[in-house]
């Protein structure tokens, strides 16, 4: 039987995820380019809607990772065999620590109104396309534009 309990190891699980050196956007890492948004805009942090609207005003590629791990979220839920209709609300909150250290959390709010959460840090570089190296095409996980 299915218990909302189980939303804090989707939590755990997402956040694995997220935060994981396979998670590219556009064949780069996703991370080292959250970093370089923060610095560009001068912002405080980032927030990434995994459960109802977007934000109007948001960088595409924030949109991209949105419907990314919102499709996981829900992936993750029917393997679980959770309703999706347990998640009222949820979002992954990249937090600048220091100059190379990000705090990454996410959360998911329960429709009993349970707060589930999961926060890691790690030590980012910023993205440099002369540095990396691109992934091939066929193998981007996540993609801004198509072909």
């Amino acid at each position: 039987m299915a218990r909302r309990t189980q939303l804090q190891g989707i939590c755990n699980d997402l956040l694995s995820t997220f935060i994981s050196r396979n998670n590219d956007l556009d064949g780069y890492w996703a991370l080292g380019q959250c970093l370089g948004w923060l610095e560009e805009e001068q912002a405080v942090a980032i927030k990434i809607s995994l459960v109802g609207k977007m934000e109007a005003n948001q960088k595409p590629q924030v949109s991209a990772l949105s419907r990314h791990f919102s499709t996981a979220l829900v992936s993750m839920l029917s393997r679980q065999d959770l309703s999706v209709e347990w998640v009222k609300n949820g979002c992954i909150t990249i937090e600048r620590e220091n100059s190379h250290q990000l705090r990454f959390s996410l959360s998911l709010i329960s429709d009993l109104g349970r707060k589930f959460e999961s926060s890691r840090s790690l030590a980012v570089r910023q993205h440099d396309p002369g540095r990396e190296l691109r992934r091939n095409f066929d193998k981007w996980g996540i993609r801004v534009k198509q072909k």
